[in-house]
């Protein structure tokens, strides 16, 4: 779960995310906001929405949400725009989560600090990260971990996304990406790939068994060195 924190200003951010995002990121963010609620012990039958474990205490967006009471309402005018944004992209139709979003918007959570907005954490890979910019490290990380799926309406392509996909294959690695930013999971399959090709080039298939009077030499080789095993 997440919270793609791609402009400061709300209705901005939600036209910012792609087609396939919006109406995924209208339920995700009423997720976050009635965790909120679970996690301040409000009684069980007025929140909208069962607590989501997916959205537990050590997840950037949800630590986030729980520092400040300006952070709660930013994320759940953001999801309203988001709502819009359903409802402007998808032929009129309004979204199931609208009125969940609407519900948080008029019940604020009790004990939040009101202490204004503060920085937003991120939920992705290392290597997205740029310190002290959040807005920076989610559009980088939507240009090189979206861009094979993004997609807007016509004219509505943010330009920082036009630009990084630009750039992406000025470098050549719009088909390639995880050569620059390997995810953990890219790299774990890089990993695995290049396992497998040395077990292939040094693998061989067993020989049996050589017997020497009473003593057997099993002459098996080893993957890893080819050397024959021989019983001490």
């Amino acid at each position: 779960m997440n919270l793609f924190y791609l402009d400061e200003d709300e209705e901005q951010c939600a036209k910012a995310h792609c087609n396939k995002h919006v109406p995924k990121m209208v339920v995700e963010t009423a997720q976050l906001l009635c965790n909120v609620h679970h996690r301040m012990e409000e009684p069980l039958e007025s929140i909208p929405y069962k607590y989501t474990r997916s959205a537990g205490p050590s997840l950037a967006p949800m630590r986030w949400l729980m520092t400040s009471l300006d952070n709660y309402r930013w994320a759940c005018r953001m999801g309203l725009h988001l709502s819009e944004e359903y409802t402007n992209r998808f032929g009129g139709k309004t979204h199931k989560t609208q009125a969940v979003l609407e519900w948080l918007k008029v019940n604020e959570p009790r004990g939040l600090q009101d202490i204004g907005i503060t920085t937003p954490l991120c939920a992705m890979p290392e290597e997205y990260k740029i310190e002290n910019d959040p807005i920076a490290s989610y559009r980088q990380y939507y240009v090189y971990d979206k861009h094979r799926f993004a997609a807007w309406p016509e004219g509505m392509t943010p330009r920082w996304f036009s630009k990084g996909v630009e750039e992406l294959k000025r470098k050549g690695l719009y088909n390639n990406v995880e050569i620059a930013y390997p995810t953990k999971n890219q790299k774990q399959r890089i990993v695995a790939k290049r396992v497998k090709r040395r077990n292939l080039n040094t693998e061989e298939k067993p020989r049996g068994v050589l017997k020497r009077g009473a003593e057997a030499v099993r002459t098996t080789p080893t993957r890893a060195s080819g050397k024959r095993i021989k019983p001490l």
